[in-house]
């Protein structure tokens, strides 16, 4: 759910997608910026916001956390620090670092689990900046969690493996193939799950179209009892930007809320 007016990097350190395809002229231009904002609304819960900050080099540095309970004031914020090192970013969040290795375009590669860089989450992106493959390195050895299928710049499927090698999940994703596409750069079909640390390109490029709904199961068989999550946009900027995205199951529903810079 990380943007830059101007674009060193495609899906990299912003989440704009490199895609100059547009609607036929209707409608207004969709504009890249950096994400100032992503509000969290859990309905009946409360409301969590992150605010980005972003150096001179466009990387983000810090984000601004606060969560609100149902019925509260916004308390002060916790902040998130970001820190980068040659081939390392280490991200501070309430006292407890954690220590990234990052390649080249900033994507991070590795998350280490231990000090000592024995155990590790490890990301593998295609030559186009999509990942394609998350393994969980313990014991000496690679436990293939992701694999992820990319077609025509969209990320269509995920398959997820347990700790044996089975596969327990596959969601599969669709699109709407209509408009300007995803050209804010929404991080919607990653791996990571995560409202905050997607956002500045660190797990690779955005699918190119904006996601209408996704179905998932219990691994091969069991088809029949597919689960849907569908996605909305009830609201736009005057510059074509997304600032409100629903999502919604069986049962429960959550929207997301979006601001940028206006760079």
């Amino acid at each position: 759910m990380f943007l830059s007016a101007v674009v060193l990097t495609c899906g990299t350190l912003f989440l704009s997608s490199c895609n100059n395809d547009d609607d036929g002229g209707n409608g207004p231009e969709v504009v890249a910026s950096r994400i100032k904002t992503v509000g969290v609304v859990y309905e009946g819960d409360g409301v969590e916001t992150f605010e980005f900050i972003y150096d001179a080099n466009q990387r983000v540095t810090s984000i601004n956390n606060v969560w609100t309970g149902e019925g509260e004031e916004p308390g002060e914020p916790s902040v998130i620090t970001f820190t980068y090192e040659t081939n390392q970013l280490t991200i501070t969040r309430e006292g407890n670092n954690t220590v990234y290795e990052i390649d080249g375009n900033n994507r991070i590669t590795k998350e280490y689990w231990d000090e000592e860089k024995t155990e590790w989450a490890g990301y593998e992106y295609n030559s186009d900046g999509f990942m394609i493959r998350s393994v969980e390195h313990w014991d000496g050895v690679d436990h293939v969690k992701f694999t992820i299928d990319v077609q025509n710049e969209n990320v269509i499927r995920h398959t997820r493996y347990n700790d044996s090698g089975a596969i327990n999940r596959i969601k599969e994703f669709n699109f709407i193939t209509s408009g300007s596409g995803n050209l804010s750069g929404l991080q919607q079909t990653n791996v990571v799950d995560s409202n905050w640390k997607v956002v500045g390109g660190f797990y690779g490029k955005a699918s190119k179209q904006l996601v209408s709904s996704l179905n998932y199961w219990d691994g091969p068989g069991d088809e029949a009892n597919a689960r849907t999550t569908n996605i909305t946009y009830p609201s736009f900027d005057s510059k074509g930007r997304i600032t409100e995205m629903v999502r919604s199951g069986n049962g429960w529903s959550e929207s997301y809320t979006y601001s940028y810079y206006e760079d």
